[in-house]
């Protein structure tokens, strides 16, 4: 099965008769496995990958560091469910060094994102600090390209 969620992992749009294929398995077992997998929790959904340079939308992507001070008993868990309860939180990672929380957050404007931030996570009882980082253009997301080589740089001066 780990052939198959490598497979998966680099193109989810490959039909059953091309998972089979290249697996080696029938169409049912491929499909039993995948079901399996989903059941499991390895695989956890399935989503387009949006390219946002190009689809000329007006949202906000930051990234924001939090600094936090652990929980009794339940450690960074309470913490993490918390912020992931959050809609405009896109992703939530636990991390090791200079931070502990990477916050992933899409608004419509920045007011929306840093009101956010300043209202809801930096508020947290837990929240020693943050450090809010807006993200201008993305080059590369789960594993896939997303700019071509005439791209430009997006960011403007500011006299």
């Amino acid at each position: 099965m780990n052939e198959l969620i490598k497979i998966l992992d680099e193109n989810t749009d490959l039909t059953l008769a091309e998972l089979a294929s290249l697996t080696g398995k029938t169409e049912e077992q491929v499909k039993e496995d995948i079901d399996k997998l989903k059941k499991d929790g390895l695989i956890c959904g399935s989503k387009m990958l949006i390219n946002w340079n190009k689809a000329n939308s007006s949202d906000v992507f930051v990234l924001v560091e939090l600094k936090v001070v652990p929980q009794k008993e339940t450690g960074f868990e309470k913490i993490a469910e918390e912020i992931l309860s959050y809609k405009e939180v896109k992703n939530l990672y636990l991390m090791a060094g200079a931070y502990d929380f990477a916050v992933f957050v899409k608004g419509s404007s920045i007011q929306e994102v840093s009101a956010f931030v300043s209202n809801r996570l930096a508020t947290m009882e837990c929240v020693t600090s943050t450090a809010t980082h807006f993200i201008l253009t993305t080059y590369k997301e789960l594993g896939v390209k997303m700019t071509d080589s005439t791209s430009s740089d997006s960011r403007s001066m500011i006299l």
